[in-house]
């Protein structure tokens, strides 16, 4: 004879209390779920209003709202801020962009503004990071000192337009246009059209031998080159914008170089 296992009553009331829980809480998340689902749907949460914030001068609000406008086809809850951001901050005049949603249907958008140091090429700007950034048809008012070279040594050119601007502007000349070549030749266009070429081997050494001689020059025959050649290793030549220059000055210029 078979005998039967008695379930005390005790632990068959546990039982039963503890699947109720378990069942109660897969209803709830499902419950959960369905909502998450429910207001992620554009029509019940929509957004409305898009707020572009922020000191502007060369970016269009109208062009920020086109650009994400594609992303605002979700509900407010399930706006994908990442995406926004990354739309925004690809437009090539957005140097950061801080994205908030605003209770119940607004999208604040706060942006800082790239600020122009340098000119890069025809079509682009630097900033003072070396960060090159597209023009994008937008003119700066104020002219700016152009670089020219390859893409990828914007930070090292900058660098050392730097360091010649700052030794320049001692001995009262400006830069306009710095450039270098694809074969890494350093050439200097002077606000006062004045070219300065200072070649491919080592042109930085150059750069101070011309710092060296422009005080042999004077301030007054400066304002009369029109170019200087520091490609030379033991010298440098002058080429005035006269076609001749008078004999007693070239005299005196050879006499100033003697006594210095």
């Amino acid at each position: 004879m078979v005998k039967k296992l008695a379930i005390p009553e005790g632990n068959s009331t546990l039982s039963v209390k503890l699947l109720s829980v378990v069942i109660g809480m897969i209803v709830f998340a499902g419950l959960v779920t369905l909502a998450i689902v429910e207001l992620g749907k554009e029509e019940l949460l929509p957004i409305k209003f898009v707020r572009v914030e922020g000191d502007l001068r060369y970016i269009d609000r109208g062009e920020i709202k086109t650009e994400i406008e594609p992303l605002l086809k979700r509900s407010f809850l399930a706006l994908d801020m990442e995406a926004v951001s990354q739309a925004v901050e690809s437009l090539p005049w957005v140097d950061s962009a801080r994205i908030a949603r605003l209770w119940p249907d607004t999208l604040e958008i706060n942006l800082v503004e790239q600020v122009p140091y340098l000119k890069w090429g025809k079509s682009s700007y630097l900033n003072r990071r070396g960060e090159r950034f597209a023009s994008a048809g937008r003119t700066v008012a104020k002219a700016l000192p152009e670089l020219f070279g390859k893409a990828g040594q914007e930070k090292v050119l900058l660098a050392q337009f730097e360091k010649i601007s700052d030794a320049l502007m001692k001995q009262e000349m400006k830069i306009k246009t710095f450039r270098v070549t694809d074969r890494q030749a350093w050439q200097i266009e002077l606000e006062n059209e004045t070219e300065i070429l200072l070649g491919r081997d080592q042109p930085a050494l150059a750069f101070d031998r011309l710092i060296r001689s422009v005080s042999l020059l004077g301030s007054e025959r400066l304002q009369r080159i029109v170019r200087i050649d520091m490609r030379y290793p033991n010298g440098f030549a002058v080429r005035w914008k006269e076609t001749e220059l008078k004999k007693d000055e070239m005299n005196s210029f050879l006499q100033d170089r003697k006594n210095a």
